[in-house]
């Protein structure tokens, strides 16, 4: 078996085959033994498997606990249980190839469980070309990344197809992993910035248990671009005491709008529904406010806290109070990890 430039395990290759070029690069990622055992080339890019092995024991205790009860889960719930598993899906950060940052990156993800067999036909296809690397192994994911070759790496044609990029190099970088907190607390801010009046919401840490108090104020109503009329309120917060290092608040900001027909509507009769959120991070860039909000350096607070920016959930009327949904707490343990593979 050879891999085509997909993603999909059970792709047929095409007529031009990838050059193959061994590495064998074991290293612990996330305190997980993890591999890469070759990398694919091809004129677009390239394509390799990272293989990751967890211990049975604790995977089958996972899906003993939780296997089946997903509906019953809310997103933050959902999100816990993913820095959780025993078996996480592993996705860098950022690509390199020969030291240049890749663009464009897709990647599959295979589970394989002894109890699970309507796996085995997956296996089987990966046993055609790392045989007994994965047979010895009970329980591993195989996770298989399509990643586009740099514009200064690309050939074109047939001399391309043929001959394509050497990769000298090639390295990924992972964040570190998430541990997550459900709070799930929704409330309404009044108060506009500057009027010196906040709204006050206080919550306990889940794992501390210290009391955290945050101070909201409204920015100026924003409508979003396009024609659905929808309306959205940026919101300046402070949070004291701080979260500790590597931690931060996570917002819901999305909304769920009715559909029919071809288009969205806003019948009670309307059958389905759509979300439509904001990009962007609670402190980070926004695709839509970029410009507004974050070419200016925020103050600190009046309370003695860096001031921060989220969003309120998306209206379809311009509301006089912003409804704000705190999802939860988010944390990072540990740094960045480059592995180098080639």
């Amino acid at each position: 078996m050879k891999p085509s430039y997909s993603s999909d395990f059970d792709k047929k290759s095409s007529f031009f085959i990838g050059r193959s070029q061994k590495t064998l690069r074991t290293f612990t990622l996330w305190g997980i033994r993890s591999c890469i055992p070759a990398v694919y080339r091809y004129k677009e890019g390239i394509v390799f498997d990272l293989f990751t092995f967890p211990e049975e024991e604790k995977v089958r205790d996972f899906y003993k606990a939780y296997a089946g009860k997903e509906d019953s889960f809310s997103p933050a719930q959902l999100r816990r249980l993913e820095g959780e598993h025993p078996c996480p899906n592993i996705l860098p950060c950022t690509i390199r190839i020969n030291g240049i940052p890749a663009a464009q990156w897709d990647s599959q993800n295979f589970l394989h469980m002894p109890w699970a067999p309507e796996n085995e036909n997956l296996k089987r296809v990966l046993e055609k070309t790392y045989g007994n690397f994965i047979k010895r192994e009970s329980c591993f994911s195989c996770q298989r990344f399509r990643v586009t070759f740099p514009d200064p790496l690309i050939k074109t044609g047939v001399l391309g197809a043929l001959f394509p990029s050497r990769v000298v190099s090639l390295s990924l970088e992972f964040l570190s992993r998430e541990i997550f907190f459900p709070l799930e607390l929704e409330f309404t801010v009044s108060e506009r910035e500057g009027s010196g009046r906040y709204t006050e919401i206080s919550f306990r840490h889940p794992e501390t248990q210290i009391l955290h108090t945050l101070y909201l104020q409204k920015e100026e109503l924003e409508r979003l671009p396009g024609d659905m009329p929808l309306w959205v309120t940026p919101i300046l917060y402070e949070i004291r005491p701080p979260l500790s290092p590597g931690e931060e608040l996570c917002f819901d900001s999305s909304i769920s709008i009715p559909q029919t027909g071809d288009g969205f509507g806003f019948s009670p009769e309307a059958t389905g529904s759509a979300s439509i959120g904001i990009i962007g991070g609670a402190d980070g860039p926004t695709a839509i406010f970029t410009g507004g909000l974050h070419t200016k350096e925020l103050p600190r607070g009046t309370h003695g806290g860096s001031l921060h920016y989220t969003f309120a959930k998306p209206s379809r009327q311009p509301e006089t109070e912003a409804n704000v949904f705190l999802l939860g707490i988010s944390q990072q343990k540990g740094k960045k990890e480059t592995i180098h593979v080639l």
